[in-house]
């Protein structure tokens, strides 16, 4: 997740300053780290936890993301999506990792497409009750470190984030 973040500060700092990537490095660099994401699991030493799988599925989707690598695809990141649904549904929230989870069911959230409502719906949900549980009320999108190195709004769209936030609260009120 590291490389991941560095990328992606690196862009935003890039477009910020105005500065050229030469898209032959840019390409390397892009397709090293999906390559390390891909391949992490056959490099731990023991089976995968599903926070590690959730972890780097969604820092995959991050990546294409980055790219807007779906665009015109009929499946998109929908199997991903699926995956990272999957992962997510087996791990127990703590204190330490549920600012992360929000992270997690944000990216899925904000990459489900239209046309797959239940998905985006049950990722909304989950939002929802981790929102609740981490009294960030008084503020439109969450804050802080992680938010500030993996930023969703930068790459995604500010205004496709704020949209998420208003759905998330909505079913509050429901």
């Amino acid at each position: 997740m590291l490389n991941v973040a560095l990328f992606s500060q690196s862009i935003k700092y890039a477009s910020n300053a105005a500065i050229r990537f030469d898209p032959k490095e840019f390409s390397d660099d892009l397709y090293w780290i999906e390559y390390q994401l891909l391949t992490f699991p056959t490099s731990l030493s023991g089976p995968e936890t599903s926070i590690d799988k959730a972890t780097r599925i969604g820092a995959l989707l991050f990546m294409k993301s980055i790219l807007q690598e779906f665009p015109h695809s009929i499946t998109g990141p929908s199997i991903l999506l699926q995956k990272l649904q999957e992962s997510l549904s087996t791990i127990d929230i703590t204190e330490h990792n549920r600012q992360w989870l929000i992270w997690l069911c944000a990216i899925g959230a904000l990459l489900s497409k239209p046309s797959k409502p239940m998905t985006r719906a049950w990722f909304v949900e989950k939002l929802a009750g981790l929102r609740t549980m981490e009294r960030w009320e008084d503020v439109d999108v969450p804050q802080g470190h992680l938010w500030s190195m993996l930023d969703l709004g930068a790459f995604i769209g500010e205004h496709d984030l704020l949209l998420l936030w208003e759905d998330v609260r909505q079913l509050e009120r429901e």
